[in-house]
């Protein structure tokens, strides 16, 4: 599996993992910038971490986009012929081209977590969205499945590519929904607004206009934000909105794994929706 991030806090990754695990035949080489400090044990799988002390690489910028790819292929063409090759989302799928063109690659599925072209056309300009539109088609030709997330995105890949394609939503499974209700909940005033959200905490997701939002409404004792999970820009958000002196925004940090992220949001929809 390639990574452009850090294993296990990719939760689609780890599921993912989870699941593959369960056939014993199976074993896996995680090829990513860095194991996380909490880290789960997965039998018949080793993380490859790329960042070294001497030799760090700053996921945020294109030169650390390019050492990953070039680090990647270096590993995949050391390895013995015949392995699979699972790459998460475009930022991991150009080092599949060298080890497919010699024949060590089996099979390479792409698990496609966005429209990558799309969002980096929003996030960063046309030129960068066409840039990455042309590099998913090169590499598409060495792709011999795909993965996605949603039904527009099966459409419109399956238009464009051509190439049979997985639906894995992000969303759980029921039983791991089941197991989690069965966790010790966490507790929040049910006599008021509570407004939730979750997940990697960076500027381009908005939470800073989501703050200058809850300022807005600072006289509104009923309403709550309550933010779950870290990332880049957490400790500037948490500054931010210390400054404003807003009672009214809880943060939670990254919960640990055996809760997920999503487990307040879990409680609600069990209170509404009992099994």
């Amino acid at each position: 599996m390639l990574l452009y991030g850090y294993f296990p806090s990719d939760p689609r990754v780890r599921k993912e993992v989870r699941t593959l695990i369960e056939d014993e035949n199976n074993h896996i080489r995680i090829v990513c910038l860095k194991a996380d400090d909490t880290t789960e044990n997965f039998p018949r799988t080793k993380t490859i971490s790329l960042i070294q002390k001497n030799n760090p690489i700053k996921r945020q910028r294109i030169f650390g986009l390019l050492s990953f790819w070039l680090l990647t292929t270096i590993f995949l063409l050391r390895q013995k012929s015949g392995y699979i090759i699972h790459s998460h989302d475009l930022t991991a799928l150009p080092p599949i081209i060298l080890p497919s063109l010699l024949k060590k690659a089996k099979f390479v599925i792409y698990d496609s977590h966005e429209f990558f072209p799309e969002a980096a056309h929003c996030e960063l300009g046309s030129i960068f969205g066409i840039f990455f539109l042309i590099l998913e088609k090169i590499c598409m030709k060495f792709v011999d499945f795909i993965i996605g997330i949603s039904p527009p995105q099966k459409k419109l890949t399956t238009h464009r590519y051509k190439k049979p394609f997985l639906l894995i939503p992000n969303y759980p499974s029921k039983k791991i929904v089941t197991k989690l209700y069965l966790q010790e909940k966490i507790e929040f005033p049910k006599n008021r607004i509570n407004i939730i959200s979750h997940g990697v905490i960076r500027r381009s997701r908005e939470y800073f206009t989501l703050i200058d939002t809850m300022k807005l409404l600072k006289d509104n004792k009923d309403i709550h934000l309550i933010l779950i999970g870290d990332g880049p820009d957490f400790d500037d958000l948490v500054v931010y909105t210390n400054e404003m002196d807003l009672k009214s925004v809880t943060f939670t940090g990254r919960l640990p794994f055996n809760h997920w992220q999503f487990i307040i949001l879990v409680n609600i929809l069990f209170s509404l929706y009992p099994l």
